[in-house]
């Protein structure tokens, strides 16, 4: 029993843990080892667990007080298994540093998850249809000053996610040898890949007009958001509604992560070998998140529609004039 009452680490409780880690992730972003997006995710969903949580010391925390909390929580089954994880893992510090004797989540079963965070995995992923992602990329060859043709190149044809195109360099993009060179500093938990570059989208990133530095700015957490909703109207993925007085209005509309989810379903489709997407994506083994997660379904005829989306012919002397 001493281990459990007495931990070697001494007693902490849980907003003392989450303070830890806080300067731990802030240190790691200074230092580049951490993203932007994951030490700012944490801050944000940590706050939530310290204010359930934030008393307890973590040797006294127990599986039905996190079950109960999470069983109460008006929200997607997306956003709950975010702050499970988040628990999880500021258990498993707690565990590393002998605050506690054991991490209590380890108990929870399959059921229990399933029972708390639903079956959001198993919804079908959305993508663009090959008239869509045409409409998107000859926005943003029409709109060079928003620089996002070569991040929605590569989104659309390599499949690579926003997190790695905020951070990509040109001289990553090796059109010459065919591939994309995603590194260390830039691949999602650093799972680095060459990407193919198929003929298709070199034709649209010889379009690009300055390809000296970054493959598009990001000055801020924001500022290619910014750019990318300001891109989607100019596309006409927008919608009208009515607002709660009755003024028409009109809004964005986008599926989430769909330029990914289309190069995985039109990359499966053409080439009909579930590794090679899954390698081309960057996922860890074998090919189970591609069709759980990244694959819906779409035909040869579609798929060769998609890739088979080619510049104007004019579209290297395109000059966007002041309005």
């Amino acid at each position: 029993a001493l281990p459990r009452l007495r931990p070697e680490g001494g007693d902490k409780q849980l907003s003392e843990i989450v303070d830890e880690l806080r300067t731990s992730k802030a240190a790691m972003l200074k230092r580049g080892t951490l993203r932007e997006h994951s030490e700012r995710t944490f801050r944000i969903v940590s706050e939530r667990v310290v204010e359930t949580f934030g008393d307890t010391l973590a040797r006294d925390l127990t599986l039905a007080e996190v079950k109960s909390w999470l069983g109460e929580l008006e929200l997607a089954p997306r956003t709950i298994k975010n702050y499970l994880n988040c628990l999880s893992e500021i258990m498993r510090y707690a565990v590393d540093r002998e605050y506690t004797a054991e991490n209590v989540l380890d108990r929870l079963t399959h059921g229990d998850r399933k029972e708390l965070c639903g079956n959001d995995g198993e919804k079908e992923p959305e993508i663009l249809t090959p008239s869509e992602a045409e409409r998107l990329l000859n926005a943003a060859l029409e709109h060079p000053e928003l620089d996002l043709l070569g991040a929605i190149t590569l989104g659309l044809f390599c499949g690579l996610r926003t997190e790695e195109l905020k951070k990509l360099k040109w001289a990553d993009v090796r059109m010459n040898e065919g591939f994309v060179t995603v590194g260390s500093s830039v691949a999602k938990k650093r799972r680095i890949r060459n990407v193919s570059l198929c003929p298709t989208a070199t034709k649209w990133l010889t379009c690009c007009q300055d390809r000296k530095e970054q493959l598009t700015r990001s000055n801020s957490f924001s500022d290619y958001h910014k750019r990318f909703t300001k891109l989607l109207k100019l596309a006409g993925f927008t919608e009208k509604f009515k607002d709660d007085e009755g003024k028409e209005r009109e809004r964005v509309i986008w599926k989430k992560n769909s330029m990914r989810h289309s190069f995985g379903t039109y990359h499966f489709a053409l080439h009909g070998d579930s590794i090679k997407t899954s390698n081309e994506l960057g996922h860890k083994q074998g090919d189970g998140v591609l069709f759980a997660h990244y694959r819906a379904l779409a035909t040869k005829k579609q798929a060769e529609a998609y890739f088979g989306i080619v510049p104007p012919a004019n579209a290297n002397k395109v000059v966007k004039f002041a309005s």
